[in-house]
């Protein structure tokens, strides 16, 4: 167990995203992401959740989406890192998560 999971909380896509042991993983509606969620207004490849084990946070990058990415109600800035804190709710254009 790494510690970290993004839980679905809109019912589309998958249940939840797990690191299992990746330091980064990709995020978006694509095959090219490294975990698929559903729904056009997620880009392809939409977001990066990255893991540092030794200061126990993920930071969260939205890739330049077309619908973007909201971290608490505040929108993320293109290509600059978010730090994720437990119950922190991330909407992926239309698709929401919340990080557990």
């Amino acid at each position: 167990d790494d510690g970290f999971a993004l839980t679905r909380v809109d019912g589309v896509g998958p249940a939840w995203i797990r690191f299992g042991g990746r330091s980064a993983v990709t995020v978006g509606r694509g095959s090219a992401a490294g975990e698929q969620l559903g729904g056009k207004a997620c880009s392809r490849v939409h977001a990066q959740l990255a893991f540092h084990a030794e200061h126990a946070h993920v930071l969260l990058t939205d890739l330049g989406s077309v619908h973007g990415t909201m971290v608490d109600g505040v929108e993320a800035v293109p290509n600059v890192p978010v730090p994720l804190k437990q119950g922190s709710v991330v909407r992926f254009g239309a698709s929401a998560a919340g990080a557990v």
